[in-house]
């Protein structure tokens, strides 16, 4: 076989392949389950183990996982990534979550945070960052000022018998 050949069997392959490779890393998939009743527990609605549970309650925001409301929505991951992730720290998981859920169709988080949120629900709810200053001043008010020492509190024991 000449060089010119093979380059070119090589190009046709990869034009073949890019295209195919590309289709299928475009989009997580996702189940989408409805909750049916009012004040179910996410427990309830999916069966699997704890740390499953945990990841399906911050994959979907969910602030209060014992007190769902009737018609949510709740996306649950492919197995594939319940299984990628299993095991990790708390700060590697979401770090796992957000960008598993950027892979997740906008449409099918629309219908998720519609449930959730009502009609008027933004794309993706992003929660604000607490206010980190005091007083206006951050830390800068703390500056070449003379540390105060605490009371130590004590708290009442039980008598040894």
């Amino acid at each position: 076989m000449s060089s010119k050949s093979i380059i070119c069997m090589l190009m046709i392959s990869i034009f073949f392949a890019v295209p195919f490779s590309f289709a299928h890393a475009v989009n997580a998939r996702c189940v989408i389950v409805k909750v049916d009743a009012k004040c179910q527990r996410l427990s309830d609605v999916v069966s699997c183990d704890e740390y499953e549970l945990l990841v399906i309650q911050l994959f979907n925001n969910i602030q209060n996982p014992y007190d769902l409301k009737s018609g949510m929505k709740i996306m649950i991951p492919e197995k594939a990534f319940m299984v990628k992730v299993k095991g990790l720290s708390l700060a590697d998981l979401k770090k796992e979550i957000s960008e598993y859920r950027r892979l997740v169709p906008e449409t099918m988080i629309k219908e998720v945070n519609e449930s959730i949120y009502g009609a008027d629900a933004p794309a993706e709810k992003i929660p604000e960052k607490a206010d980190k200053s005091v007083n206006g001043k951050g830390m800068n008010q703390l500056i070449e000022k003379e540390p105060q020492e605490l009371k130590k509190s004590f708290f009442p024991t039980r008598p040894t018998q």
